[in-house]
């Protein structure tokens, strides 16, 4: 396998991990799909806004903020409805970094 496809396979495994039962590995996941700034990993990323464990919720915002992607405009915005503030500051924070990507 040649080096450019190997980030590919990296995303698809962070991607599946998104879904595994330990939160700990849904976090890991989503912070390194923000490493690899896969442009597939944004909607699995804006699913993970809404995961039962706040800790997720944060590391996807995070994650999606990094990426700077405006596809991830919209669940971030219902993000900063989140029962939680670190969420709540999390997606403001990532919200405020696509907005100034799309500015330049």
């Amino acid at each position: 396998m040649s080096g450019r496809g190997m980030p590919l396979v990296n995303a698809q495994k962070c991607i599946q991990a998104l879904e595994d039962t330990s939160s700990h590995t849904r976090v890991a996941a989503a912070k390194a799909l923000c490493g690899l700034k896969d442009p597939m990993a944004v909607k699995p990323l804006t699913v993970a806004l809404r995961d039962r464990n706040p800790s997720v919720r944060k590391a996807a915002a995070e994650s999606l903020g990094e990426m700077k992607d405006p596809h991830a405009i919209g669940p971030l915005t219902k993000a900063l409805r989140d029962e939680v503030d670190d969420v709540r500051d999390a997606a403001a924070h990532a919200l405020d970094k696509i907005r100034d990507r799309n500015k330049h």
